[in-house]
């Protein structure tokens, strides 16, 4: 936290997560919207997305193409030209909700729909198998 070179905070590293960002085929990304998440900028990054122009991935010897999913508590966001985009709303949440809890002006698909709800199949398996002491959720 704070300065980059002079930093209040510095933690260890990333716990592995840029190495797993940078050797998988895709990476999604799972947290909740909240406007100190969500910066037009980041001072300092754990985990490579797109660098810094097409094809830096590639170059820095870096798997298929990053970033392509935001799951939020409140929209679903993909990537356009290495922006990010809401793609679809979860029940109950506006566009409004979304723009306030973005610290830049968030672009939105021109088909923006409704999130589809998860099938009984997928809460019982996400509920019963995959976090069942509900640590996740």
């Amino acid at each position: 936290m704070g300065d980059y070179d002079v930093p209040d905070v510095r933690l260890p590293g990333s716990g592995g997560a840029c190495e797993i960002a940078g050797n998988v085929e895709r990476t999604t990304i799972t947290t909740s919207y909240q406007r100190q998440r969500f910066h037009e900028k980041t001072d300092f990054a754990t985990s490579p997305g797109f660098i810094d122009s097409e094809g830096a991935r590639e170059k820095h010897g870096l798997r298929a193409e990053g970033f392509t999913t935001v799951i939020t508590d409140m929209a679903v966001m993909g990537f356009q030209n290495e922006e990010m985009v809401v793609e679809s709303i979860h029940p109950g949440v506006g566009r409004e909700d979304v723009r306030e809890a973005t610290g830049w002006e968030i672009k939105f698909a021109d088909d923006v729909g409704e999130t589809e709800p998860p099938t009984d199949d997928e809460l019982r398996l996400i509920l019963k198998e995959l976090d069942p002491d509900g640590v996740y959720l």
